[in-house]
């Protein structure tokens, strides 16, 4: 079985930011790890994740955001169509 690493977080997260357009950063704390807003790592979203909570909001982040694109094709394909 594979050994998570930092790397895949990182490839997560810049995924994730590339979609939502925001900016955040992580790092390893002492008791897991921590959710920046951004590089100055001045304001925390969260702290104490472990490797697959971190994994999973990334990827809910992505999903949330990808959803609201496909919402918003949707509703305009369906706009188009009424009128």
């Amino acid at each position: 079985m594979p050994t998570a690493t930092k790397t895949q977080l990182q490839y997560e997260l810049d995924k994730t930011n590339q979609i939502t357009g925001l900016n955040l950063v992580f790092e390893r704390g002492e008791t897991g790890y921590i959710l920046y807003t951004d590089q100055t790592k001045t304001n925390e979203i969260n702290c104490c994740l472990s490797f697959k909570e971190m994994l999973s909001t990334f990827q809910n982040l992505r999903r949330i955001f990808e959803y609201k694109k496909l919402k918003n094709l949707i509703s305009k394909k369906l706009l188009y169509t009424l009128y």
